[in-house]
C-alpha cells in the first residue's frame, strides 16, 4: 500500500511539473554569435575531446555503439571540425589529439597553478577530468527522463523546454552547480585558455525501412558545436544541425558516414565564428 502510494505521489508530482512547464513561454538559444561577444575574437582555444549524448529533447534520438566502434565516425567528426580551421591566421587554439593527453590523463584538481603535460600514465587512482566532465553531462541529461522526485524538480522550465543540445548547454548543464567549477579546470590544465569547443554528437544511428517490397537504407547525425569563455561558462557561438543520407540501392548498403558528416558539418556551418575568414572557392561550389 505504501509502495502504491508512493508511485502515485511520483507520477502526480511528474504531471504537475510537467502541466507547470507547458505554461511556461520556453526560452530558446540562438544560433550563431551570441549578443554579449560579437567583435570578440578568442586568444586561444582548445577543443575538447567529442561528448556523446542523445538529445534529451528528441523522442528518436540514439546513440548507436555499433556505428562508434566500427565506423570511426568520432574521428571523422573531429577531422571535419579540425580542416575546417586549417589556414585560418586568426584562430589560435589546441587540437583534439593535444587536449586529450592531458586532461583524458590528468587527474581533476581544481587548481589555477601553470599545468604540467602529464604523462600517459598519470594518476589512475583519481577520474580524469575529461571523464567528470562527460559524467557531468549525462547525469544532468538523465534528470530529464527520471522518474525520481528530486530529479523532476530540480529540472527547472526552461530546461525542460529545450529543443536542442545548444538550449541543453545553455538552460540544463550550466546552470549546474558542478559544471562552472570543471570547466575552470579545464582552463587551468589546458594553457589556461579563454575559450573551449564542446562538439557533442546527439544523433547517431542507422535504419532500414521497408515499403512496397523496397528497402531503404538510413543514416541520421546530429551535431551541435558550442565555443564557451571557459571563465564563466557563457555561450559565445553555436551550431546545431541534424542531417540523414539515405540510400535505395540494397547492394549499396548503407550511405557513407564520412560523406554525411562532411555535408553537415560544412562551410555554411561556421557562419559567424570568431575570427574565422570565409571560404570564399567553397561557397562558389
Amino acid at each position: 500500500m505504501l509502495m502504491q502510494t508512493q508511485r502515485t505521489l511520483v507520477v502526480w508530482i511528474c504531471g504537475f511539473a510537467a502541466a507547470l512547464c507547458a505554461c511556461q513561454t520556453p526560452i530558446h538559444t540562438s544560433m550563431g554569435i551570441q549578443p554579449d561577444f560579437e567583435g570578440i575574437n578568442p586568444a586561444a582555444i582548445i577543443a575538447i575531446p567529442t561528448f556523446t549524448v542523445p538529445d534529451p529533447s528528441s523522442p528518436n534520438a540514439a546513440i548507436d555503439p555499433a556505428i562508434l566502434s566500427g565506423d570511426r565516425v568520432i574521428s571523422k567528426v573531429e577531422e571535419a571540425v579540425l580542416r575546417s580551421f586549417s589556414n585560418q591566421p586568426n584562430i589560435h587554439g589546441y587540437s583534439f589529439s593535444a587536449i586529450s593527453k592531458i586532461i583524458k590523463n590528468s587527474p581533476h584538481e581544481l587548481s589555477t597553478k601553470k599545468p604540467e603535460v602529464p604523462k600517459t600514465n598519470t594518476a589512475k587512482q583519481n577520474p580524469a577530468l575529461w571523464n567528470r566532465m562527460y559524467t557531468t553531462v549525462k547525469s544532468v541529461s538523465a534528470k530529464m527522463s527520471s522518474l525520481d522526485i528530486r530529479d523532476r524538480l530540480s529540472v527547472t522550465s526552461a530546461c525542460s523546454t529545450m529543443e536542442n543540445m545548444v538550449d541543453f548547454y545553455v538552460n540544463c548543464l550550466l546552470p549546474d552547480k558542478s559544471w562552472l567549477p570543471l570547466l575552470n579546470a579545464l582552463s587551468a590544465q589546458a594553457f589556461h585558455a579563454d575559450s573551449a569547443l564542446f562538439v557533442f554528437v546527439d544523433d547517431l544511428r542507422s535504419d532500414v525501412e521497408k515499403k512496397n517490397k523496397k528497402e531503404t537504407y538510413s543514416n541520421y547525425f546530429s551535431v551541435s558545436v558550442m565555443l564557451v569563455d571557459t571563465n564563466n561558462g557563457k555561450l559565445m557561438w553555436s551550431r546545431h544541425r541534424k542531417n540523414t543520407a539515405s540510400n535505395n540501392n540494397p547492394s549499396m548498403g548503407f550511405p557513407s558516414w564520412e560523406k554525411l558528416i562532411d555535408n553537415t558539418i560544412n562551410e555554411d556551418f561556421w557562419t559567424g565564428f570568431p575570427g574565422r575568414l570565409v571560404r570564399q572557392e567553397e561557397n562558389k561550389k
